[in-house]
C-alpha cells in the first residue's frame, strides 16, 4: 500500500482521482485550501491547507509515497520548491502543462 497525496483534492477531478486510489487500497492524503465536496469518503486523510505556504507544504508530504499534483499552476511551482529535495522527480505526477513548465524552468536538475 503506497501513501499518495492528492493536491487539489478538494476539486473535481482531484476527488474523484482519491477516491479510485482509495479503492486501489492505497491510503490517500488529499490537500487544498477549499473543498467543494462533490463526492464523500474518497480520503484517508484530508487537510485544508495552502499550499504557497512552505511550512504547509513540508507538512502534507510528510510520510508521503508518491504525489499527483491537481492544484493551479501559480501554486504549482511554490509546491515543487518546496518538495524538491523531499520526494524524488520520478516520484511525482502531474500534469502535462505542469510537466512542460517543469522542463522550461529546469525545476527537476
Amino acid at each position: 500500500m503506497e501513501k499518495i497525496l492528492v493536491t487539489g483534492g478538494g476539486g473535481f477531478v482531484g476527488s474523484h482521482l482519491a477516491r479510485y486510489l482509495l479503492q486501489q487500497g492505497h491510503f490517500v492524503r488529499v490537500a487544498d485550501i477549499k473543498f467543494d465536496n462533490y463526492i464523500t469518503d474518497y480520503y484517508s486523510e484530508r487537510m485544508t491547507v495552502d499550499l504557497r505556504e512552505k511550512a504547509n507544504c513540508l507538512k502534507v508530504i510528510n510520510g508521503i509515497d508518491k504525489v499527483y499534483i491537481l492544484i493551479r499552476i501559480y501554486k504549482f511551482f511554490r509546491f515543487i520548491q518546496c518538495m524538491k529535495q523531499k520526494i524524488p522527480s520520478k516520484r511525482i505526477d502531474h500534469s502535462p502543462e505542469a510537466i512542460k513548465c517543469n522542463r522550461r524552468l529546469d525545476i527537476f536538475s
